[in-house]
């Protein structure tokens, strides 16, 4: 959405001067900057691109429209994915994890108005601790079965371990 607001296919956008911003790039008219940005994106790991989804979200709070367009796209693709992971099945309950999904009010707000209506009735609540889930997981594994309440109960330090 930059890269088509710096070269006039898209409508402009705060986002331009936000992704320069946080990519460290310094703004000038025209294409080197568009070069730059994707120059210096793709010369990062996949992960660290995780970086610009706070300079949306930070967007859309100032109520830009591409940002808003993003995020609102965002939102579909994301609750498009939980909806393949269910198949044809109501999941009993919908988890949300991460950052965007747990503390990014636009996305996480948009993803659980499109869950609830995808699965009326169906609770959706957050994970607390991704730390937490992956131990849960990984103990399940090992076992060949569920965790108990009172364990995952543990792992998030809700529960006081005996000694």
């Amino acid at each position: 959405a930059a890269i088509r607001a710096i070269d006039g296919t898209g409508p402009e956008t705060a986002l331009v001067s936000a992704i320069c911003e946080q990519l460290h790039i310094e703004m000038t008219t025209g294409r080197p900057v568009a070069r730059d940005i994707v120059t210096t994106a793709h010369s990062q790991p996949p992960a660290q691109l995780g970086q610009l989804a706070p300079v949306v979200v930070a967007a859309c709070d100032e109520q830009d429209e591409v940002a808003l367009r993003l995020v609102e796209t965002a939102a579909g693709h994301l609750a498009d994915t939980a909806a393949a992971a269910a198949r044809d099945v109501q999941p009993a309950v919908v988890v949300l994890a991460g950052s965007l999904l747990t503390k990014a009010a636009p996305i996480r707000r948009l993803v659980r108005a499109t869950l609830s209506e995808r699965w009326p009735g169906t609770p959706i609540t957050e994970a607390a601790s991704g730390e937490a889930g992956a131990a849960a997981l990984a103990i399940s594994r090992h076992q060949g079965a569920c965790i108990d309440d009172k364990t995952l109960g543990r792992l998030r330090g809700e529960t006081p371990v005996a000694t």
